[in-house]
C-alpha cells in the first residue's frame, strides 16, 4: 500500500512522512475495515422507491454511527484507535488482498492497538457556531 501512496505525494519528504504513518498503522494490533455493500443499498432503493433518494445518505450515516461506536468501545477498554480514509486510492488493493466482492465499497480504515501517546488537543469552532437552537 505504501508504494501505491508514493504516486500521490508531492515529494520525497512527504513520502517519508507517509511511510512513517503507514509503519505506525502496521504496528497496530489490527485494522477494522468499514465497507458498504452497495448491492444492498441499491436493493433498498428499488424496494422502497418513495425513500430511494435517502438510502445512500442513510448508509453513510450508518457508517458514521458504527465507526464512532466502535471507537468509543475500544477507548472504553483502553485501546487506542484512529480513523483513516485512504480510499479510493487503496480500494483495489484492499479488494484484491481480501477477495472482497466488487459491490463492497471501502469507506474507512481504523487501526487499533496500544495508546502510544494521548490524543492532542484540536482547535474547534465555538459551540455557538456549530449548533443552532430553533424555537
Amino acid at each position: 500500500m505504501v508504494d501505491r501512496l508514493k504516486a500521490e505525494v508531492p515529494n520525497e519528504a512527504a513520502y517519508a512522512k507517509t511511510q512513517a504513518k503507514i509503519a505506525a498503522f502496521k504496528a497496530a494490533y489490527g485494522t477494522i475495515l468499514y465497507l458498504t455493500d452497495d448491492a444492498i443499498v441499491k436493493q433498498l432503493e428499488h424496494d422502497f422507491p418513495l425513500y430511494a433518494d435517502n438510502f445512500a445518505t442513510w448508509a453513510e450515516q450508518a457508517q458514521g454511527s458504527s465507526q464512532l461506536n466502535v471507537w468509543v468501545a475500544l477507548a472504553n477498554n483502553g485501546i487506542g484507535a484512529n480513523l483513516q480514509h485512504y480510499n479510493p486510492i487503496i480500494d483495489d488493493l484492499v479488494k484484491s488482498a481480501f477477495a472482497l466482492p466488487a459491490n463492497w465499497t471501502l469507506r474507512a480504515q481504523m487501526p487499533f492497538g496500544s495508546i502510544v501517546q494521548p490524543a492532542q488537543p484540536k482547535t474547534t469552532m465555538a459551540k455557538a457556531d456549530q449548533f443552532m437552537v430553533l424555537d
